[in-house]
């Protein structure tokens, strides 16, 4: 026998080994790869569910709210149609391949919550309806706000799933990069070991051909997810850079913020002066993301425009013009959204007119040292194309020394580790004690109380207060 023939016998075990080594790494990666896809269905399909649900809650919100202020009853009925397909949509995220036993547990959960809450609001919303004084006797003001709570509640709940779905798909990509990696290592280590560099060499182009793609694939996902968040960033600095740099009012100091949260959001602020008009603005649009940002961008374009052409519109015709361009606008962004806004014109003498429907607007009384709650009985902007009829037009005087206090929800319904709210009362007190000290010490006063609060939504505080 030939010393060939004998190393060619020598080493055609290790051959053989070699390849039936090259075949099993190429099936366990062509495996991985084709995970990939499933991983891009669940994470279309599921943030597809999520939305869903999300905007079915908000249109049952929507038909409650037309019992209780259109008395459409038969908005009952849909409203409980609506609660319904919520429970089918969340029913197929659950049944999705991938969602964990916690979440669909959650799921579970929910839906019984969204039961009760809906099966309550039916039978509320119905007696506020039928009965004028229904809030006027005992304690039905406080079911009413129990009801509200709850809705919230539901509300961020949904928000919750988003970031359990973005936890799973995490999971998934993690498990499938973990196996890449661990298959590889152990493919290059026996390869290395059997039969050297050849074999190394031929793993490369193994790993060539079928790894590299997966990593492409891979690095086009993050690219698009880092797109995805460049925009809603983009989204945010935008909402920022619309509010005034240094809001001035000759004769008031005044001090404002607004601290996005961590989707983008719909708050909004403004002072504007205009044809001898002094204008306070504060609005917020109902949910989160890109779409409530585009409806602030929206009002903050369309009032200016008016003001520019009429500065001494009244208020209540102001948000008249403005309502009926935002409420086409969102028709054509099927969009079931609203924003609660009230605006305030005055001038030095401390006289104010306003209207709209938003947060109670608070006045620490320097004579007093008590803070008044001046209730807002307007309506909110973008759910009916003709509100002018809705909209009265009030009337507030800030004496020398007085301090008015404009707010959004994302301050009161700040939450604490316990669960608790941040609440007006809460609010209110604040302002009592530092009503007597600068608009800068009082803005502090309140952000520093809030710091320990979780704030799900955006936090915007305006403190105004008229020199004496």
């Amino acid at each position: 026998m030939t010393a060939g023939k004998k190393l060619l016998l020598a080493i055609s075990p290790l051959v053989i080994l070699s390849v039936a080594l090259i075949v099993f790494s190429y099936q366990s990666m062509k495996k991985i790869q084709a995970q990939i896809p499933d991983i891009s269905e669940f994470a279309v399909t599921s943030t597809e569910l999520v939305q869903a649900a999300k905007t079915s809650f908000d249109q049952q919100s929507k038909f409650y709210e037309d019992v209780v202020f259109m008395d459409d009853l038969d908005a009952i009925e849909h409203a409980m149609e609506a609660s319904g397909e919520i429970a089918a949509i969340l029913g197929k995220l659950g049944e999705l391949s991938g969602i964990g036993t916690q979440t669909r547990s959650e799921i579970d959960n929910f839906l019984r919550k969204l039961k009760d809450y809906t099966d309550s609001a039916s039978v509320i919303y119905v007696r506020m309806s039928e009965d004028d004084e229904f809030l006027e006797k005992a304690g039905n003001a406080r079911i009413v706000n129990s009801l509200g709570e709850e809705k919230n509640r539901l509300a961020e709940n949904l928000d919750s799933f988003s970031e359990m779905v973005s936890n799973e798909l995490s999971r998934k990509i993690g498990s499938v990069n973990r196996s890449a990696k661990t298959r590889n290592n152990i493919n290059a280590v026996i390869s290395f070991v059997v039969i050297g560099l050849s074999v190394l060499l031929i793993f490369f182009l193994i790993e060539r051909a079928v790894t590299r793609p997966m990593v492409e694939t891979n690095e086009k996902l993050q690219r698009a997810m880092d797109e995805i968040w460049g925009e809603m960033e983009l989204a945010k600095k935008i909402q920022t850079v619309l509010l005034p740099e240094r809001p001035e009012i000759e004769g008031y100091d005044i001090i404002a913020s607004l601290d996005p949260a961590d989707e983008v959001g719909g708050d909004y602020y403004d002072v504007i002066s205009a044809g001898g008009y002094e204008w306070i603005v504060i609005g917020d649009v109902s949910g989160h993301g890109v779409p409530a940002g585009l409806v602030m961008m929206m009002a903050q374009t369309a009032i200016h425009t008016v003001l520019l052409d009429n500065p001494g519109v009244p208020p209540s015709q102001l948000l008249t013009i403005i309502n009926r361009t935002i409420y086409q606008n969102i028709e054509k962004m099927h969009e079931s959204k609203h924003m609660t806004i009230v605006v305030l014109a005055g001038g030095t003498d401390g006289d104010f007119i306003f209207s709209g429907l938003h947060e109670d607007i608070l006045i620490w009384r320097a004579e007093t040292g008590k803070v008044d709650e001046i209730e807002t009985n307007g309506m909110w902007i973008g759910m009916e194309e003709d509100i002018s009829d809705m909209l009265p037009t009030e009337s507030l005087k800030l004496s020398p020394g007085d301090c008015m206090v404009l707010f959004t929800d994302g301050v009161t319904e700040a939450r604490g580790e316990g669960g608790d709210l941040f609440g007006n009362e809460r609010l209110v007190k604040i302002i009592e004690k530092s009503g007597h000290c600068p608009v800068s010490e009082i803005h502090a006063d309140v952000m520093t109380a809030l710091e320990p609060y979780k704030k799900p939504d955006d936090v915007t505080l305006v403190v105004i207060k008229r020199n004496n």
